[in-house]
């Protein structure tokens, strides 16, 4: 089974029917209050449609002010997953067009 970290919130699992985008919550009351835990958050069937929704989790949840800072972040989240996004070779052909 997977268990990638992506980032200090974020990690990406797997079991056997799915991968799971993962966020780290804080326990906010009861004798665990404080402490950590990884909750499953997105469930995804392929590794191509997890990567994707982790770069639209990314972007939703950045604080871009303007169209060049979102571009910007695009880019920078798009290097980061080393450009796995583009997993379907019928995608890449349509990207060299």
């Amino acid at each position: 089974m997977l268990n990638i970290p992506i980032d200090k919130n974020l990690k990406i699992t797997s079991d056997a029917h799915n991968y799971i985008i993962c966020v780290k919550t804080v326990i906010e009351s009861g004798k665990n209050k404080g402490d950590e835990r990884w909750t499953p958050k997105m469930f995804y069937p392929t590794l191509e449609t997890c990567l994707e929704g982790l770069l639209n989790h990314k972007l939703r949840t950045e604080s871009c002010q303007s169209l060049s800072e979102l571009v910007v972040c695009v880019k920078k989240l798009k290097w980061l997953l080393g450009g796995i996004l583009e997993l379907n070779p019928q995608k890449q052909g349509e990207n060299n067009e």
